[in-house]
């Protein structure tokens, strides 16, 4: 049988931080895991082996949280948490979440880890590039995204000098089974009402779809010493026209929704995922991707 494999996720209420845990539990058989949650709130499900209230927004708590765990070495930290735009807008809180308190608890746990997966944003990026590379320009003006690539940045020189392998995601919109807050779940239930839908810019490409389960696949590559060490996009690696998603809509919700072209003069950009396609790990298409999410 194959040694346990220890893993800290952080943010491990939220549905990514569960659908992870979920998904790890569900691998292999033969591959035994020590799942460790670190989270504001408890979890609903019973997925970790052990919860610890922490958050990364005090430092003083994650102290506490640290005393639970300091004497633990672990393969890999998920850091999921996030203070995210739709339960804040409080810049400091973006920065001393995503930012200070993030650090904080990497660096607690410098010796303790041998490898971190980054959840990262693509709201990083300036909103006025067309083709978004993980060397496009940041916008400035965007607290949360400024502050996720920050400590994107300090991730990655702590890695270099601690000797830790990392990769950073930039996840566009998320998509995994009960997510919300996202234009793709505000489709779902607005057509499961028989509500109006505005759409803009309908022939306009698209690719970005984080799909969660790229996410999981990412996190076994590192289990098994898998090493990119930089940032990279989460994206669907094809792309189709938004008119094309409306039209996977109805097929898979099975009736006419009532779509309403909407004029916008944001410009419809596209998630470069040239660099993803580099890693050994399987991808999914647009239609994949949300045909999954809508079951």
């Amino acid at each position: 049988m194959s040694e346990i494999k220890r893993i800290l996720i952080t943010g491990a209420s939220s549905a990514l931080g569960s659908f992870i845990a979920k998904s790890l539990r569900g691998l292999n058989q033969s591959q035994k895991f020590e799942l460790i949650g670190l989270s504001r709130t408890k979890p609903i499900n019973n997925y970790f082996d052990k919860f610890i209230r922490c958050d990364l927004g005090n430092f003083r708590k994650i102290d506490c949280a640290f005393k639970e765990i300091e004497n633990k070495y672990f393969d890999l930290l998920i850091h999921a948490s996030s203070a995210v735009p739709i339960s804040t807008e409080n810049a400091h809180e973006f920065f001393q979440t995503n930012c200070y308190g993030s650090f904080y608890l990497v660096e607690k746990l410098r010796y303790q880890i041998k490898g971190i997966l980054n959840i990262s944003s693509s709201s990083v990026y300036n909103q006025n590039d067309e083709i978004l590379l993980e060397s496009s320009d940041i916008d400035i003006y965007n607290e949360y995204g400024l502050s996720k690539f920050y400590f994107e940045r300090i991730l990655k020189n702590f890695a270099k000098v601690s000797n830790i392998q990392f990769i950073s995601l930039r996840v566009p919109v998320l998509i995994l089974p009960g997510v919300q807050n996202n234009f793709i779940a505000k489709w779902k239930e607005l057509a499961e009402k028989d509500e109006e839908i505005l759409i803009s810019n309908p022939n306009s490409f698209f690719n970005q779809v984080g799909d969660a389960r790229v996410i999981v696949g990412l996190a076994t590559l590192s289990l098994n010493n898998y090493s990119y060490n930089d940032t990279v996009n989460l994206g669907s690696f094809d792309t189709i026209r938004i008119s094309n998603l409306t039209e996977i809509f109805q097929r898979h919700l099975g009736k006419k929704i009532n779509f309403k072209i909407q004029e916008s003069k944001k410009k419809a950009q596209l998630l470069s995922t040239t660099e993803l396609q580099k890693i050994p790990v399987k991808l999914y298409t647009v239609e994949e991707t949300i045909s999954w999410y809508l079951g």
